[in-house]
């Protein structure tokens, strides 16, 4: 997946900040992006 995708859907739904997760390997944003969207489902 998309890198710039993921940060952008992870900084809109969540507190985390563009330039933080810019720095961070993709694998992280990746789990990161998945927390997002399971804390997303549950609501």
């Amino acid at each position: 997946m998309n890198k710039s995708f993921m940060i952008f859907v992870i900084v809109g739904r969540s507190r985390w900040s563009e330039d933080v997760l810019m720095k961070l390997p993709q694998e992280e944003v990746e789990k990161i992006y998945n927390d997002v969207l399971e804390k997303e489902e549950k609501r």
